[in-house]
């Protein structure tokens, strides 16, 4: 996972989220929106999975401004990790394969996602795939992969 943020010099105080907060391009506090955006990487390739505005205090502090902005009540930024995010209907139950010790399953997470191939300066179309596993503790531990297979080739 790469969370990264980005900003933007900005004049005046309409657009969402401008105040007064460190610019990293000057290098100093300056008029300036902030966002965020997190990224899954295998190491080769990275897809943005999302991508958030930062709301600073004086704008979650003031929902005139906010509702004039058009902001819905969820304000700011969640830095969650994305598999936490999907919903459980987004997870599929699938039978992998038989093993001595019986049936191999898991749960699965698929997702079509563009990667950049800097190699050939084109998008290569990828799916995503993310397998959840309960842990000794009875935690969710997460591993994914990029593949150029089909959602077919898997359900």
């Amino acid at each position: 996972m790469i969370i990264d943020e980005s900003s933007w010099e900005k004049k005046g105080d309409k657009s969402v989220g401008v105040a007064p907060q460190y610019y990293g391009h000057v290098g100093k506090v300056s008029n300036s929106q902030v966002s965020v955006f997190r990224a899954l990487s295998n190491g080769d390739f990275a897809s943005m999975v999302d991508a958030r505005m930062y709301l600073p205090a004086s704008w979650c502090e003031d929902s005139e401004r906010c509702e004039e902005a058009g902001i819905p009540e969820e304000k700011g930024i969640r830095a969650d990790r994305y598999m936490s995010e999907l919903a459980e209907e987004e997870w599929f139950h699938l039978k992998v394969r038989n093993t001595a010790k019986g049936q191999l399953t898991g749960d699965y997470h698929f997702h079509t996602v563009y990667v950049f191939d800097e190699d050939n300066h084109r998008m290569l179309r990828r799916l995503l795939v993310i397998r959840r596993t309960v842990n000794r503790k009875g935690e969710y531990e997460y591993k994914y992969s990029f593949t150029n297979a089909n959602l077919e080739q898997y359900t």
